[in-house]
């Protein structure tokens, strides 16, 4: 101990007591990790994106967090009695209906993995292409790395960048260096050190992802891009639909029912788009460094490495399942003894038309209320019963059921992943 101390403390003048610096060593006998693909693949996924503030149905205050009251009872008087049973009496309003189904917000996640490799090896840049095939983009919000943030919704085109090692802001070279410290860079900031860079670039055709890393970063991992997506223009009447949808119902006054002249439906055309895969081309260039020598070692200036360039395709990928566009609905049969089913119309100043429920309880209330009531009208608005050729017999009222109106698909085939390689030292 007393040695080890003397020599630190002469280490700038005993050259031969001073001790090698380590950077920390991997196991020189760890072995390739086992890995599912052989090569370099990018797996590409989405989800919804969260709804923006303000969006929700549910009760809140102005800020966006629930509704707190303070009652005091004492000495309350009879009117304000009266006023607060009514508040509490009074029924949620309903939530806004969204009549325009046919964008719909994703975030695309790109899980880049680099097949078999050594815990050396590192994606040192590549640029990820996602060109549609029955689809379009339609906005961009921002994309999202484990390294940075770039959103276009800020104009200052803020960076958070996180590191193993991160020189402090301003100083000279010889500052103190940190670890796992994170920063926030902004175009006003002062920028020491920035680990990688993401460029991407948007239209309706095809969406470009680049990324490159700084010395000692590894870009596998997930890329997450905030995207909408919609229909191709060319094809709208072919890839979307529109359906007529009962979005209110007032069937009852103070517990009991009310006769078909009182009743109310509020309708509203839903117009979205038809459920299927929704499906893109991958194209993957890429640059890997791989270490030949020394890769037991974290730092890099002593390694023998060479670079793996690299183009991976897939046709066929799925951006987006069929089943996350799919807008469940129901509507009401009637079926006359001898004859099939058929979809109850409701008949309004614009025609006749299918009445759809995206609303499950909504559909049934309205099919017991009509039941009860043998009713052919609610209000203004008649009911169309007699869909089949004959019409309906005289004085029987049809038997009344809920059925799934929603559509069928089929899921896609994906393509195989294919790629190509060559080495440069």
């Amino acid at each position: 101990m007393k040695q080890t101390t003397l020599c630190a403390a002469a280490a700038l003048l005993v050259a031969g007591c001073t001790p090698s610096i380590e950077y920390g060593r991997r196991s020189v006998n760890e072995p390739a990790f086992p890995v599912i693909y052989a090569k370099p693949k990018v797996i590409i996924g989405s989800s919804a994106q969260p709804p923006d503030k303000g969006e929700s149905a549910a009760p809140a205050g102005g800020d966006g967090s629930p509704v707190k009251a303070r009652i005091d009872y004492s000495n309350m008087a009879i009117e304000d009695v009266a006023k607060l049973r009514k508040a509490f009496d009074d029924e949620a309003p309903e939530p806004k209906f969204n009549g325009n189904r046919t964008v719909f917000k994703r975030t695309l996640v790109a899980a880049i993995t680099k097949g078999e490799y050594r815990p050396a090896d590192r994606f040192v840049n590549f640029r990820l292409r996602i060109t549609p095939d029955n689809f379009e983009f339609v906005d961009y919000k921002s994309t999202a790395t484990d390294y940075s943030v770039v959103n276009i919704e800020k104009l200052s085109l803020e960076k958070s960048n996180s590191a193993g090692l991160e020189l402090v802001g301003g100083k000279p070279v010889e500052a103190t260096i940190k670890a796992g410290t994170a920063r926030t860079l902004t175009e006003s900031g002062d920028v020491s050190v920035r680990v990688e860079n993401t460029t991407t670039n948007i239209d309706y055709r095809t969406l470009d992802i680049y990324r490159e890393a700084e010395r000692g970063i590894d870009l596998s991992g997930n890329t997450l891009v905030n995207v909408s997506v919609t229909s191709q223009r060319q094809f709208n009447a072919t890839q979307t639909d529109v359906d007529y949808i009962a979005t209110a119902l007032k069937l009852t006054d103070k517990g009991k029912l009310l006769p078909p002249a009182q009743a109310e439906i509020k309708t509203s055309f839903l117009q979205y788009l038809k459920p299927r895969d929704l499906t893109a081309k991958i194209s993957f260039d890429y640059v890997i460094r791989r270490v030949a020598v020394r890769a037991n070692e974290y730092s890099e200036h002593n390694q023998t490495a060479y670079y793996e360039l690299g183009n991976c395709t897939q046709s066929k990928a799925v951006i987006v399942r069929a089943r996350d566009l799919d807008i469940p609905r129901w509507s009401i049969a009637a079926r006359y003894p001898g004859q099939g089913r058929t979809v109850v119309q409701l008949q309004n100043a614009f025609g006749a038309f299918p009445l759809a429920f995206t609303d499950y309880v909504k559909a049934r209330q309205l099919m017991d209320w009509m039941r009860l009531q043998r009713a052919r009208s609610a209000g203004e608005q008649q009911f169309v019963l007699d869909g089949l050729a004959g019409g309906a017999p005289p004085g029987v009222y049809p038997d009344l059921s809920i059925v799934a109106s929603s559509e069928v698909w089929t899921d896609a085939a994906e393509g195989a992943w294919d790629c190509s390689t060559r080495t440069v030292q």
